[in-house]
């Protein structure tokens, strides 16, 4: 055996153990523990839905609290998703969403939603926590983005930009998974 971890021959080095543990073992867990990945890929999928929300609410908020400077395009969609609104707000599953949204979120859905994307995105880059904490307040975060998602529905009717929104929101959380 080499100094280096190698063989002698020059062939396949041998894996050296992690300094807390077994080969393959993270300092957040044992070789067996498992982790963010393939398994957790609808909770990845609701994670992206809530940045894309996030995204699109976050640009219709800077557009509105200009309104002189809206495009006629920009006019349109707001109106249709005005109209989105008023047919969703019609329905008895969406009512109960949107309390249980602002309920789970303290009155504060906007806060509530940049936190929860923010803790899935941190948790989701740092592959040497804990593990099960780590897949637990990913499931959370996920909930929460589902949630959000379903309460902000009305903004598909955003057309293209929701659309780019929900392709980045879901690029920036799958590529932010460390395994």
């Amino acid at each position: 055996m080499a100094a280096n971890g190698g063989t002698q021959d020059g062939n396949t080095p041998r894996q050296q153990p992690h300094a807390g543990g077994a080969a393959g073992a993270s300092p957040g867990g044992t070789a067996d523990t498992p982790r963010l990945g393939a398994g957790d890929r609808f909770a990845a999928f609701l994670q992206g839905l809530g940045l894309a929300v996030l995204m699109v609410s976050e640009y219709w908020r800077s557009r509105v609290s200009h309104p002189k400077n809206l495009s006629s395009y920009e006019d349109a969609l707001l109106r249709s998703m005005l109209k989105t609104t008023a047919e969703l707000s019609e329905k008895d599953w969406y009512r109960k969403a949107s309390d249980l949204y602002d309920s789970v979120s303290f009155g504060q859905p906007r806060a509530a939603l940049w936190a929860a994307v923010a803790f899935a995105l941190v948790v989701r880059l740092n592959k040497d926590g804990p593990a099960q904490f780590q897949i637990v307040l990913s499931r959370v975060c996920a909930g929460y983005c589902g949630l959000a998602a379903v309460t902000g529905a009305y903004y598909v009717a955003s057309g293209g930009l929701f659309w780019l929104a929900l392709f980045v929101g879901l690029t920036v959380v799958f590529g932010s998974t460390r395994k």
